[in-house]
């Protein structure tokens, strides 16, 4: 069970989408915009808006990688909720 402190929120980050063009060309990482989505696991008593289930949009300058593809960011990193997974 994971427990945060503070403002803390444990995220499992989603897959990336694949952008591109109408003509069929990918477009890589480095020359579009990065939207890092994820879905909350767990929120610390300071993430008063954020509960697990919750299906994120964020921005990270800093963030604890504790698994694969499960990492810790503050609750100031999410930009948006996007809607609400069931995760039992």
């Amino acid at each position: 069970m994971l427990k945060p402190y503070l403002d803390n929120v444990v995220i499992k980050k989603l897959p990336e989408e694949e952008e591109k063009t109408e003509s069929g060309i990918i477009i890589k990482d480095i020359m579009r915009r990065k939207i890092a989505k994820g879905i909350v696991l767990a929120s610390g008593p300071d993430a008063e808006h954020i509960k697990p289930g919750d299906k994120v949009i964020y921005v990270t300058v800093r963030e604890t990688e504790i698994e694969k593809d499960t990492i810790v960011i503050t609750a100031g990193s999410v930009a948006l909720k996007i809607g609400e997974v069931d995760l039992k």
